[in-house]
């Protein structure tokens, strides 16, 4: 039942025509299910669209073990378009060396994300994207295809809702919002199942058309409320994620970066560590004093030595010691 609501969805936007489609993908579960829907129904001619991108936000800041998985997704999805001869193509989008996290962070010195000053989401997810959509052109209808779905937190049911307000279509299995003026729509295809529903799909459907959705749930099983995120997410009180993926067999050597990202929280917290920010002219503290910055660059090092992972590269650590020189000079 829902499988088929699903794909009656994109059926539906297909014949609106809007045959161009992006697919947002996140390497989640849910995003994974959406890519999987489109591909098949197209391997089964019941769609036929010129082109499909499946576009990841690479923020580099992803957690490692789930980052590989997505990477090993995309590996299967264009190896199974050239066999099927589909045109779906995966493109991965990385933000700018000066919109990156640690440039902002020890670079310029932006105090960590937090709710009130969340600077990270647009700057390394929402504006690498942009392009994608923007390289279209007004000319092509095109259809934004993305794995939201309600009851995952309240402000995204507040989101759907919100649209849905501002003329979108909420009912009939799926969530549609279409911006004329721009000749884009905005389609959710799965907004109404629950996690049971996608994992039935993943695994019972999608495992046996050789997918490697089956190595994505043993990851979710990892523990209860995984998300794919930042390892580094400041935002979040306690990284569940982190903790439980540290907490299985063979994934110990993470543990030093769940302790760089608590380090990094209270060694730059205006009541335990104040001395850690300047001040601004209204007296308020502000950005992390270029000590502070240097400090964690050197321990981010030291850390990503321990785990031997690539943690910050060699152009932004480029960046940030030219930032240095040129305030210093």
């Amino acid at each position: 039942m829902r499988i088929s609501e699903a794909e009656e969805a994109l059926k539906r936007i297909f014949k609106k025509g809007f045959q161009r489609w992006i697919i947002t993908y996140s390497g989640g579960k849910d995003s994974t299910s959406v890519v999987c829907l489109a591909f098949e129904l197209a391997r089964r001619g019941e769609i036929d669209p010129p082109r499909v991108d499946v576009v990841y936000a690479d923020t580099r800041m992803e957690i490692p073990l789930l980052r590989a998985q997505a990477f090993t997704f995309l590996a299967a999805l264009r190896k199974k378009a050239t066999a099927s001869g589909l045109p779906f193509r995966c493109h991965v989008r990385t933000p700018e060396v000066r919109n990156g996290f640690w440039y902002l962070l020890l670079g310029k010195g932006y105090p960590p994300p937090h709710q009130r000053f969340r600077w990270c989401t647009r700057r390394l997810k929402i504006e690498p994207m942009r392009d994608i959509v923007a390289s279209v052109g007004k000319s092509k209808k095109t259809c934004v295809i993305t794995g939201v779905r309600f009851n995952e937190s309240e402000n995204r049911d507040r989101a759907l809702a919100l649209a849905c307000k501002r003329g979108g279509e909420c009912g009939q299995g799926m969530w549609y919002w279409e911006r004329k003026r721009l000749n884009v729509a905005y389609l959710a295809p799965i907004v109404n199942w629950r996690d049971c529903d996608v994992w039935d799909f993943l695994l019972l459907y999608m495992a046996k058309e050789g997918w490697p959705t089956k190595t994505l749930h043993d990851l979710y099983q990892t523990g209860r409320d995984l998300r794919f995120g930042c390892w580094m997410c400041t935002v979040v009180r306690q990284d569940r994620t982190m903790n439980s993926l540290v907490n299985s067999s063979n994934n110990a050597f993470l543990e030093p970066m769940i302790w760089f990202r608590n380090h990094v929280i209270e060694a730059t917290s205006t009541t335990l560590s104040p001395g850690s920010r300047l001040k601004r002219p209204d007296g308020a503290l502000g950005r992390l004093t270029l000590e502070t910055r240097k400090t964690l660059y050197s321990e981010l090092l030291q850390v990503q030595k321990k785990v031997q992972l690539q943690l910050i590269t060699t152009e932004e650590r480029g960046a940030i010691t030219r930032f240095w020189r040129q305030k210093e000079g």
